[in-house]
């Protein structure tokens, strides 16, 4: 199960949700971006696109980060 954030500055309540955000930017911003669009590719080649790091980096990365 994964919790939706709220929009705009509506508090974010969830304990949940604060452990899911990652602490890297890049990655916490990719996860945003995935809320947002929830229709777009989600391959590992898509993500590493819009993270702006190449596919093995970002495999590292979100895996470090986000388990």
């Amino acid at each position: 199960m994964v919790y939706v954030r709220r929009t705009a500055g509506q508090s974010q309540l969830s304990a949940a949700l604060s452990h899911q955000a990652a602490d890297r930017l890049a990655i916490r911003d990719l996860q945003q971006w995935v809320v947002d669009h929830p229709n777009q590719s989600l391959t590992v080649d898509r993500l590493a696109e819009v993270a702006n790091m190449s596919p093995r980096n970002f495999a590292r990365q979100f895996t470090h980060e986000v388990g």
